[in-house]
């Protein structure tokens, strides 16, 4: 059995510039490495991809693990959110998803030929 990856979410160093109190927050979440992760534009979440072919998204001030999403058939290794926030996209070597972060429902798939 592979050991578990320990996601951190580091707030401290966001405290300098007000973002967050200074502490450290740990979840247990990803069962493989994590290949990127990304901060919503407000703050308020971290969505990670992995290479256990799950996005999840942590709540960032508790390091609180708010969702899991699955369907990507290979591993992930890119997240982003959109500019308004209401929509989440992760990529894998063959395909590209659009989730809805709120439900955790796929909004849209892209598979490659």
């Amino acid at each position: 059995m592979k050991k578990r990856v320990l996601f951190f979410a580091v707030v401290a160093m966001f405290a300098a510039i007000g973002w967050a109190k200074p502490e450290l927050h740990m979840s247990i979440g990803h069962g493989e490495s994590v290949r990127y992760s990304a901060w919503s534009k407000d703050g308020k979440y971290i969505a990670s991809a992995s290479e256990d072919k799950t996005v999840r998204i942590w709540e960032a001030s508790s390091g609180k693990e708010i969702r899991t999403l699955q369907g990507h058939s290979d591993y992930a290794f890119c997240v982003g959110w959109s500019s308004s926030g209401r929509l989440l996209a992760s990529k894998s070597f063959k395909e590209i998803i659009v989730w809805n972060p709120k439900t955790g429902e796929i909004v849209n798939k892209f598979q490659s030929p």
